[in-house]
């Protein structure tokens, strides 16, 4: 299933790769986790 979407496996391991916007977010999350 992911062999059609391999940047899918990226974005979940990367999402601010793909959201640039939502680093900060990202960011945020792992200060808070």
């Amino acid at each position: 299933m992911n062999a059609s979407h391999p940047l899918r496996k990226t974005f979940m391991s990367s999402p601010h790769i793909l959201k640039p916007k939502r680093r900060s977010r990202v960011l945020a999350l792992k200060s808070g986790e």
